[in-house]
């Protein structure tokens, strides 16, 4: 449960830190 979280908050920093395409993105990360 704890990695999920923390992957979660990665991607929440990550999105943020790269606000060009937060939907590629996320589907990149997924």
């Amino acid at each position: 449960m704890g990695t999920s979280a923390e992957r979660v908050e990665s991607a929440w920093t990550w999105v943020s830190t790269v606000p060009m395409a937060p939907e590629s993105s996320a589907r990149r990360l997924a």
